[in-house]
Parts: structure tokens; C-alpha cells; sequence
């Protein structure tokens, strides 16, 4: 998390992929949802970090981070539905407390990766 967003680097990067009849296409009938995906039956994992933490749902940070519900946002409109989110939050913290996240955060990667692969 760069400032509760994303880093300029990943902004050029989709900003190369949200591409209008390429990965996705406008459909005009309806206004509420006019974007259809066209990248379909794909998956992504989401690794964050933050250097503080409480920005789950329901955390103290949760207003400020417009980091995970933009990305999220982003590949569900070229058609990327399955969205697996892994944080790791408290880099700026407790170095204590922020091997234990990295602990956290690796078993929940292990565990993602053997509940994708079978």
C-alpha cells in the first residue's frame, strides 16, 4: 500500500490491461453494470502488504484503504471473478508482531495454494 492506494508502477500496469473490447466490453442496456468482462475462468491472488494495520472489514483503517476494493474492482470488470486476498499488514510496527503476520500470511498462502491446486 502506497498513500491507502497502489503504487504508480501497478496503475501503468493496469492501466495496459483495462483495455475497452480487449478485456472488457461496454454494454450500453445496462447502466447499473455496463461492463462485461471478457477474461474469463482466471484467478488472482492479491498480496498486500501495509505498514500499519486494522484495515480489514471492520478495522480502524478500513475507511482508508483504497487499496483492496479498487484491485478487486478492477479485475472483477474485465471478468475476473475468483479474487483470493492475502495481507500482511504492520511493516512500519513491532518487528515482533510483524513476524508474526509474516507467519500468518505465509500459512494462509500455503493453504491457498493447496485448496487452488486441487
Amino acid at each position: 500500500m502506497y498513500n491507502w492506494s497502489i503504487p504508480s508502477s501497478l496503475k501503468a500496469y493496469i492501466d495496459q490491461i483495462v483495455r475497452i473490447n480487449e478485456t472488457w466490453k461496454y454494454n450500453p442496456d445496462n447502466i447499473q453494470n455496463p461492463y462485461i468482462g471478457l477474461l474469463t475462468n482466471k484467478k488472482v491472488v492479491l498480496l498486500l502488504t501495509r505498514g500499519s494495520q486494522g484495515y480489514e472489514k471492520g478495522g480502524y483503517n478500513e475507511h482508508i484503504d483504497f487499496q483492496t476494493d479498487y484491485l478487486k474492482r478492477v479485475f472483477h470488470v474485465i471478468g475476473i471473478d475468483e479474487i483470493h486476498v492475502i495481507t500482511l499488514d504492520g511493516a512500519a510496527n513491532n518487528q515482533e508482531e510483524y513476524n508474526k503476520n509474516i507467519t500468518i500470511a505465509h500459512q494462509e498462502t500455503i493453504e491457498l495454494i493447496k485448496s487452488i491446486s486441487s
